[in-house]
């Protein structure tokens, strides 16, 4: 049961993150039987605009596809709900100009010039959530 869990999650999971340093959890449903679910259908996909969410959409039916599932337009044994959303972290940088200044093997240098840049790098979160169609509980 739990090696199915982990065939169904991980790839879903992983399918709308692109970047090989994101950090990725799973959780499900410890006692929840994979092996009877077949179809799928969406409930909705939120990610801030319409091309975002046809993109999650589409990476998620790819992966369900792969691992044998069949889409059903509503009523399938499982349904789909993806939500999306980025925010702006600020990533500061500090450089040290010149001779002296900064921090050095014995202490602080003499005088130095430091510049500090602020740049905002944006910071995406997406969370699949996947119920079982018939008792809506998260699996």
């Amino acid at each position: 049961m739990k090696k199915h869990a982990l065939r169904l999650a991980l790839p879903i999971v992983a399918a709308g993150l692109c970047i090989l340093w994101a950090d990725t959890k799973v959780d499900y449903d410890h006692h929840a039987d994979f092996s009877r679910y077949h179809t799928y259908s969406w409930i909705k996909a939120e990610a801030g605009d319409q091309l975002w969410a046809d993109r999650i959409m589409e990476a998620v039916d790819r992966q369900m596809m792969a691992k044998g599932f069949q889409k059903v337009p509503s009523g399938g044994d499982v349904a789909v709900a993806a939500y999306g959303s980025v925010h702006n972290e600020k990533n500061l940088e500090t450089y040290y100009n010149g001779f002296g200044g900064g921090w050095f093997w014995r202490g602080w240098g003499g005088d130095g010039i430091a510049t500090t840049t602020v740049e905002n790098v944006p910071v995406g979160n997406l969370m699949i959530d996947i119920f079982d169609g018939g008792t809506k509980k998260l699996i």
